[in-house]
């Protein structure tokens, strides 16, 4: 590994926690203009007007982000299966409060009340029965961007195409579709990429073309050598899933900036699903980033400062992902 970064999860958290403020947020009314306008200053971590989350908390690009490091942390990635990662969703999940963080909506209230159901009966830890629920559940039809958000830890791993497999893998439980599973792949890819190659980040676009399974590039390939017009919201768009635009936003910013100041504010300028596209933009760039200097709250008021779920235990599990993976 030749960018190590035992601050990975943090980083995800972090970007994922300061763009939480302007998530599919509109533009055009007073309050939420200055909304926008304070992100840009990078001097606080800033609530969202309407979701129910609390300034400089993650969300659930972040929280599954974690779970799946912990999956790879404490069992050999070769006997990983559906079961294990379903028991370490639900257990960070409980772990960090049941956070409403989650997606809702819907006649069966998103996966933030699945989430919750699965485990109503859990005092402290997570049982492999609430695993098992979980399971029988699920309803894995989702064309959106939940399979990729939380698949950056995947590309620690040495061989790329165990990497790309595992990020299949989980990403089919919750997001059996081209759809998502292309984007997951992708995801790892770019992460692999930036913490074992010693190429620049500007050809990232050109080995995920590579590396990607032939069908999924000749579909989608074009995200990986256009760039994501500025200003444009991450959102599903025509033929296009919310899943394929983060691939292609994250890529583009990946692609063009050197600094992770820029690439958070290229990410505020678009919309849309703005903690996502950070989450994993911040968690892939900062391996090759690791020396830029960031304002101080960003580490220190992450999650109120709790080392329950704050920057010690997330600098703590990134060193312990590194240590598995790397020589």
């Amino acid at each position: 590994m030749k960018f190590r970064n035992n601050d990975i999860l943090l980083y995800i958290a972090m970007g994922d926690a300061y763009a939480a403020a302007v998530e599919y947020l509109k533009r055009g009314s007073a309050d939420n203009d200055r909304i926008y306008l304070e992100s840009m200053k990078f001097e606080r971590y800033l609530a969202h007007p309407t979701h129910r989350h609390a300034a400089g908390f993650y969300t659930d690009d972040a929280e599954m982000s974690v779970a799946n490091a912990r999956a790879l942390i404490s069992i050999d990635f070769r006997h990983l299966d559906p079961f294990c990662f379903a028991y370490y969703w639900l257990a960070e999940f409980v772990r960090g409060g049941k956070r409403k963080g989650y997606a809702r909506g819907g006649p069966r209230g998103g996966f933030q009340k699945f989430l919750e159901v699965c485990v109503a009966d859990v005092g402290g830890e997570v049982s492999r029965s609430c695993a098992h629920k979980f399971l029988d559940n699920i309803r894995p039809h989702s064309k959106k961007n939940g399979a990729c958000m939380r698949a950056v830890p995947f590309g620690a791993l040495a061989n790329v195409h165990d990497g790309m497999r595992l990020a299949d893998l989980q990403g089919r439980i919750t997001h059996d579709t081209a759809e998502g599973r292309f984007s997951a792949q992708a995801v790892a890819a770019m992460a692999h990429y930036a913490m074992y190659s010693d190429k620049p980040m500007h050809d990232v676009g050109r080995y995920c073309k590579k590396i990607l399974p032939r069908d999924m590039v000749e579909r989608w390939g074009y995200v990986f050598d256009s760039v994501w017009p500025s200003g444009t919201a991450v959102t599903s768009r025509k033929k296009r899933s919310v899943a394929i635009t983060t691939v292609h936003a994250t890529c583009s910013h990946l692609r063009q900036y050197d600094s992770l100041k820029r690439i958070m504010m290229a990410i505020i300028q678009d919309g849309g699903d703005t903690d996502s596209v950070a989450a994993i933009a911040w968690g892939i760039a900062s391996c090759r980033m690791q020396d830029e200097v960031l304002p101080d709250f960003l580490e220190h008021c992450l999650e109120g400062g709790n080392p329950k779920t704050g920057a010690v235990y997330l600098k703590d599990l990134g060193t312990q992902l590194m240590d598995r993976f790397s020589s």
